[in-house]
């Protein structure tokens, strides 16, 4: 338990108390402790994909207030861990417990929330009170928004030329600009500027230390030989799945991963994947993700259909209760285009914040 000096009287007490014992200074909550209790009182939002719509105002939209066990559930997830917060981190947010402008703590929790955890929402308005005079204008100009699709773009560029000063938090940092750059590609820009924008997506998407070409099958993973682990575009680490796309009309089933045994049970699931569309030409293309009982009967099939021709890492996820009698789950990829590429990364499935997909990055042989 850490020891800091009462600001009042210069004794010593703990940051967990509630209050100094020797004048009765009451120190403010920590900042971890308000951001909890602030997604705690939040409602959750769940979001369903319809028919490839883009990400904003485009989504069929399910809010309810959460029940306190997810909630809880929730914030524990995101920054319940403390002993996992660096120490740099805690000090600062000590510090702005007594000073919420001090600009040196602003910078040090913005970044850690930001760029560490991708926690954009409640890092930016600290980095816009940060020394980080880069980081503080960007913070800023992202959260005034964009009026038009040419500040989409501006934006998405802002946020692409963090990549080289802070290598560390790549994903993070794509993933913000692939927000920007996304909502422009939905707006629909001109043929000379989307072919500007798909090659730029390219580069900047190309993995950072490249991998060897791998086939199929790798751990976890089966498909019938039109697929490949490369380095070409990737959402993290060296490698993503690839599927380059040549065949006649009509859906077929491609490939997919390993069943995946649930070895334990809980009360919420999430499954989630990063996906990229390239140069694709219709919008059924699509990924099921099952659950079945030790029978064989389907307890969950939930469909993701996947957007036509849209070249940006695409994050795509859904919150489910866990099924009474659940035992194993399955992931099954179908294409209908007859041209193009489709990438898949990150593969995630969470049984109450725990992860139970193996290889879901495919870094592993």
């Amino acid at each position: 338990m850490a020891v800091r000096d009462c600001p009042e009287c210069n004794g010593k007490l703990s940051t967990e108390a509630e209050s100094c014992p020797h004048c009765g200074y009451k120190p403010k909550p920590s900042f971890w402790k308000r951001l909890k209790e602030k997604r705690r009182n939040k409602p959750v939002t769940v979001v369903v994909n319809v028919d490839g719509a883009r990400r904003r105002g485009c989504a069929v939209l399910l809010c309810f207030m959460a029940l306190p066990l997810l909630a809880l559930s929730i914030a524990s997830a995101a920054l319940n861990q403390e002993a996992k917060i660096p120490d740099a981190v805690k000090k600062a947010e000590a510090k702005l417990a007594e000073k919420p402008d001090d600009p040196d703590a602003n910078s040090t929790v913005g970044k850690y929330l930001a760029l560490d955890k991708g926690d954009f929402e409640n890092g930016l308005p600290l980095l816009t009170k940060g020394s980080d005079k880069t980081l503080s204008a960007l913070a800023q100009k992202d959260l005034g928004g964009a009026k038009n699709t040419l500040e989409k773009v501006v934006l998405g560029d802002d946020w692409s030329k963090l990549l080289g000063k802070f290598p560390k938090q790549r994903d993070r940092i794509l993933d913000r600009l692939s927000r920007w750059y996304g909502e422009a590609w939905g707006d629909g820009l001109d043929e000379p500027l989307k072919t500007k924008l798909r090659e730029r997506l390219a580069r900047l998407y190309a993995a950072p230390v490249p991998g060897q070409l791998r086939k199929p099958p790798i751990a976890g993973w089966a498909g019938p030989g039109t697929d490949k682990i490369d380095s070409t575009r990737v959402h993290s680490g060296s490698y993503a799945l690839r599927f380059t796309i040549s065949k006649k009309p009509g859906l077929a089933e491609v490939g997919g991963g390993d069943t995946i045994e649930l070895l334990r049970s809980g009360k919420e699931m999430e499954f989630s994947f990063y996906v990229l569309s390239d140069a694709t030409d219709v919008l059924d293309d699509k990924l099921m993700f099952r659950v079945y009982d030790a029978q064989g009967k389907e307890l969950i099939g939930k469909e993701f259909t996947l957007r036509r021709d849209d070249p940006v890492w695409t994050r795509m996820s859904e919150k489910m209760a866990f099924p009474e009698g659940a035992f194993k789950a399955r992931v099954q990829l179908f294409l209908a285009s007859t041209k193009g590429e489709i990438l898949y990364d990150d593969f995630s499935l969470k049984i109450d914040g725990k992860e139970a997909l193996k290889n879901g990055g495919f870094e592993e042989k």
